[in-house]
């Protein structure tokens, strides 16, 4: 349900539909994290979500949309994003999506305190950090930013620099792999929150 999926060269992005909000383009995988959270969006059985790491917001309009239709429509999505540009990215697109039920915060989840009261009528959590719909490490560049240790030279690099016409480097995959043990490392320390 709610996703309708569009041959290759379907010129999309500039659908009216899209255009207004009516239509959010996201990839299949990026549609599962928020139906697998919420299930049957009827059989939901309440209280509010948290969006660990929502920027740029499709998987949180995607929970929001789920959650208007559940048993308890009045539920909120909040919505964590730590880097401000990001989130600014986010609340364009709730807002023409019409989720109102998304309340954004820049915020750096790891930070959050466990006992605060805005998370009273919490009782989910959608944590997605290496964003489903990736599948590439070079799509993960922004969120291990501040985990990754600098490429041997002492620069950070983008996943597929140094990389020659028949494969990367020794040293690429070498620093690709720290990029992966950094994520793995972000996400053990966001699950134990």
């Amino acid at each position: 349900p709610w996703l309708l999926r569009c041959p290759r060269g379907v010129p999309m992005h500039d659908n009216p539909l899209v255009e207004d909000g009516w239509v959010v383009l996201q990839d299949k995988a990026s549609c599962f994290p928020a139906e697998a959270l919420v299930g049957e969006a009827a059989n939901y059985a309440g209280g509010d979500v948290i969006d660990a790491c929502a920027a740029p917001g499709n998987k949180t309009t995607h929970l929001a949309a789920l959650l208007s239709s559940s048993s308890t429509p009045t539920a909120r999505v909040l919505a964590f994003d730590r880097d401000s540009e990001r989130l600014a990215t986010l609340k364009k697109r709730a807002k023409l999506a019409g989720a109102t039920a998304v309340k954004a915060s820049c915020e750096d989840f790891l930070s959050l305190e466990v006992g605060d009261l805005r998370f009273d009528s919490v009782r989910a959590v959608l944590l997605d950090p290496s964003c489903s719909g990736s599948g590439t490490t070079g799509s993960l560049d922004r969120l291990v930013d501040s985990f990754v240790p600098p490429t041997r030279t002492g620069k950070k690099r983008s996943a597929h620099e140094g990389e020659s016409g028949d494969g990367a480097t020794e040293s690429a995959r070498r620093d690709d792999q720290d990029r992966i043990q950094a994520l793995a490392t972000f996400q053990q320390a966001a699950l134990l929150r």
